[in-house]
């Protein structure tokens, strides 16, 4: 069950929160108790279609008897193992709203109660969850908006409160925005430090064994215009640019220090110029010659001067994957290590925490051999091969 005051975020985070359960192999159903905002179940009906949950709406008039039969009886006909509550709010604590908050929580019985708290909120936000848990002892929070330019200290403030743990947090408007909450890594974030563990989970919801096989052929065949493509639809899946830059280290710092603005925003033009190029010129960038430019500026309704930038920023990456290839090839793990932490000090990283990661890389190693390096490789002559030219 979903409480908290009206315009916290509670409709966004249930479907955030069947979207999680969801990829955990559960089968959440969401339920409109919300009767009182216009449109509210209309909302979470249209928030429910786009992940494939269920939404039971019932009267829309009696919020208790919704919550009731959503539990009792939808749920078993849906096969869904969790009921997911969206009650409504209101812009203050009123008796009203309170009330049918227990009226709810006494009818189902919750095994969960999360209260939906705005990360941009002040620290009113103290009296706000002080009568909440008076009245409904909720059990966790769940931090919402927290991508704006508030870093939550009023929301933060709800644990030392309340004791309630914040268990949740949503750093975006996407349905995989919502994550578990880790105190130490957000003490990073907001301290600059980034969170590198948290590109690296990220990183691990998408791979799969086909996405393995495509970063070794880059590595040890080339870089393609396909490729490139491919890299920035699975930035976008792992929460935009904006998102994985506060997550390195320094990143976010150094652009902003340098007023860069940087959004999803600038995916979709780099996207329209290479799908308007032909499958060879995709996967041999360097054909395209002044004519071609031309062709694919005016198929993708940008500039010549756009589409030169986009190759230059192809070459620039084809180079890096080159250097990376050569290092890899030859098992300079060193050099691979130092050139990784060269590329985060010039992004703006901290110097000592650069020299850490340049020692990791060199730690690492380069890639294994595969059987035709084998193959090229010097023999080496052993005592079994002195022995039998003696």
């Amino acid at each position: 069950m979903l409480v908290g005051l009206q315009g916290s975020g509670k409709t966004t985070a249930a479907s955030k929160l069947a979207y999680l359960l969801k990829g955990q192999k559960r089968k959440p159903l969401l339920a409109a108790c919300d009767v009182h905002r216009p449109a509210a179940a209309d909302q979470l009906q249209t928030l429910g279609d786009e992940i494939g949950v269920p939404v039971y709406r019932g009267d829309g008039v009696d919020a208790v008897r919704i919550a009731k039969h959503a539990v009792d009886v939808v749920a078993a006909e849906q096969g869904s193992d969790v009921v997911i509550v969206d009650t409504a709010g209101r812009l203050q604590i009123d008796e009203e709203m309170m009330q049918e908050a227990v009226d709810i929580r006494d009818a189902v019985r919750p095994d969960q109660i999360l209260m939906v708290v705005d990360a941009m909120t002040g620290q009113d936000i103290v009296n706000v969850v002080n009568e909440f848990n008076a009245r409904m002892d909720f059990d966790g929070v769940i931090m919402s908006k927290l991508d704006g330019d508030a870093r939550g200290g009023g929301a933060l403030s709800v644990r030392e409160v309340t004791g309630k743990p914040i268990m949740f947090v949503s750093q975006g408007e996407k349905p995989d925005s919502l994550e578990v909450f880790h105190p130490d890594r957000m003490a990073r974030r907001i301290l600059g430090m980034g969170d590198v563990i948290g590109i690296i989970e990220e990183a691990e919801k998408l791979s799969n064994e086909q996405s393995i096989a495509d970063a070794e052929r880059m590595l040890m065949e080339g870089f393609t215009m396909d490729d490139m493509l491919s890299q920035l639809q699975q930035v976008r899946k792992m929460g935009g640019i904006r998102k994985l830059a506060g997550m390195i280290p320094g990143v976010d710092r150094a652009l902003s220090q340098r007023g860069a603005d940087v959004s999803d925003d600038q995916i979709v033009p780099v996207e329209a110029m290479i799908r308007s190029m032909t499958k060879e010129e995709r996967a041999k960038p360097r054909i395209i010659n002044g004519q071609r430019r031309k062709r694919i500026a005016q198929g993708s309704g940008h500039t010549v001067q756009e589409v030169n930038q986009l190759i230059k920023q192809w070459e620039q990456m084809d180079k890096m994957m080159g250097s990376l290839r050569s290092m890899a090839m030859g098992g300079n793990s060193r050099k691979m290590g130092r050139a990784m932490g060269n590329m985060m000090r010039d992004m703006g990283m901290d110097p000592m925490e650069a020299e850490k990661l340049a020692r990791m890389g060199g730690q690492a190693g380069g890639l294994p051999e595969n059987r035709q390096q084998r193959r090229s490789r010097p023999k080496k002559k052993g005592k079994q091969q002195k022995k039998r030219r003696r």
